[in-house]
Order: C-alpha cells, then sequence, then structure tokens
C-alpha cells in the first residue's frame, strides 16, 4: 500500500466519494487562503481550476450577504442543465463538489459537512493518528469481505462514538 499516511483531507474526499455516487469530483480549500489542501478523485482534471471558481464563488457570495446584513456563508449551490457545484464552508475549510445532473441535494450538502468535520476532527497528526487507530467496531479491522461498505458508511456517519 501507500509508505506515507493520506492527509486528513485527503482521506476525507476519498470517503466522500465512496459513500456519495452523486459526487464526480471534490475539492478541499482553506478558506482564508484559497490553498488547495486536496482534490479527489486523482484522475480529476484541473482540481486548481476548481478551487480558483471556488474563491471567486466565495467571493461573491460574501459580498451579497454583506450587502444584506447577513452571517457568513456556509453553503450554496450552483444547479445548471448539465450538473450542479456545491460548496460548504466552515471558518478555516471549504469543500467543493461537482455532481451530474439531479443530485439529492440535502444528502449532498449533508455529505460535505461530513467531511468538512471530519477534516476539523483530525485536526493534527495526534488526531489523525487516533482515527486510524480506533476500530469502528470490535473486530471489524477492514478484512475486506461482506461488510466494508457498511464498515465504511459507519466511520463515516460517526459522530456520537
Amino acid at each position: 500500500m501507500s509508505e506515507t499516511a493520506p492527509t486528513p483531507a485527503a482521506s476525507a474526499l476519498d470517503e466522500l466519494l465512496d459513500v456519495s455516487p452523486q459526487v464526480s469530483a471534490a475539492i478541499i480549500l482553506e478558506r482564508e487562503t484559497g490553498r488547495l489542501l486536496a482534490s479527489a478523485p486523482a484522475s480529476s482534471a484541473k482540481p486548481e481550476q476548481l478551487a480558483k471558481l471556488t474563491t471567486r464563488m466565495l467571493e461573491a457570495a460574501d459580498v451579497a450577504r454583506n450587502e444584506l446584513g447577513r452571517e457568513p456563508v456556509s453553503q450554496f449551490e450552483v444547479a445548471t442543465p448539465d450538473g450542479h457545484v456545491f460548496v460548504v464552508a466552515d471558518a478555516t475549510s471549504v469543500v467543493t463538489a461537482v455532481t451530474s445532473t439531479d443530485p439529492t441535494v440535502g444528502l449532498v450538502f449533508y455529505d460535505l459537512k461530513t467531511a468538512l468535520r471530519v477534516v476539523r476532527d483530525s485536526g493534527g497528526a495526534s488526531a489523525q493518528a487516533d482515527a486510524i487507530v480506533v476500530p469502528v467496531s470490535a473486530g471489524s479491522n477492514g478484512s475486506g469481505n461482506g461488510d466494508n461498505g457498511d464498515a465504511k458508511r459507519g466511520r463515516w456517519r460517526k459522530g456520537n462514538s
């Protein structure tokens, strides 16, 4: 397998693509700088272009929210006849996902918020190591047969412990 552990952002995007088949490509950025932290899948074309587009969309949304006297933007969707772009942001990170036409909007937003929570909760290297070491359930160590999808979904949708 891989010699180095993936970053929390890369792991979150891999998990996102595993549990959300509607998402064809995704990126995670630092909110303040716009620096690209991760993109998936590896074969996706032009993640830097999607990062720049995300930054411009967030800036436009921020102008609108200022004019309306609202709180900072936390999420939005751009729908076109060819597909959708979803953006979810927290104080430090932004996740953007591209889908085909007719996605389940609420589910995509939920999965993107989960991806940001995974990145936020894994914070530093010690938190990332803890996330890797702690099994989903006793005896479930990713042996691959049978319940692999359910095990992944359990890790992704956890949160209660």
